[in-house]
This record gives C-alpha cells, structure tokens and sequence, in this order.
C-alpha cells in the first residue's frame, strides 16, 4: 500500500504493463503482450476484466482458443459486456 494506505501505485503499475501489452499486440508481440498483460492482472488484486479480455483476444491471435475462451469466461465475470458478446458469436455461448 501506498504512504495514504491506498492501492494507487498498484494501479499506475497495472496501466503501465496494460500499455505495453497493448503496444507489443499492436506490434504483433504477442508473446510479449500476454506477460505484460499477465503481469497486469498479477500485480492488481482486483484486475478489470478488460485486462482479461485483452489478454484473451492475444491468444486468439496466437490460436490458443482454450486460453482464449478461459480469459474471455473471465472478463464476462468481472462484468465486461463485449466479452459476452464474443462468447455469443465466436464459441456460441450465452454467458
């Protein structure tokens, strides 16, 4: 925890590895997204499942469906909505 005994260094640790996954996909890094996104989720108790969702679309990218699908369940569970609408037209599962 921060000096105020707040989480907000945990929070710009999160953004900065959050940019850079989304950098290195953007740069076809894919290997690379997935540990800065990975290191993203590690390093909040409480990531967004954006994170996850962003994390999932690089495995899909790399054809790793099952890994996709499981950070794609997630994001569905921490309330991101387009996660549902992907599991609806790409897995055929309402979630």
């Amino acid at each position: 925890m921060g000096t105020n005994g707040d989480d907000s260094h945990v929070l710009k640790d999160e953004d900065v590895y959050f940019s850079r996954g989304h950098d290195c996909f953007n740069k076809g890094l894919y290997d690379e997204a997935i540990e800065n996104f990975t290191k993203a989720i590690q390093i909040n108790p409480r990531p967004s499942g954006f994170t996850y969702y962003s994390r999932g679309m690089v495995y899909a990218k790399k054809r790793l469906s099952d890994l996709c699908l499981s950070d794609v369940k997630k994001a569905a569970d921490l309330g991101y909505e387009p996660a549902r609408r992907i599991l609806k037209k790409h897995f055929n599962i309402d979630y």
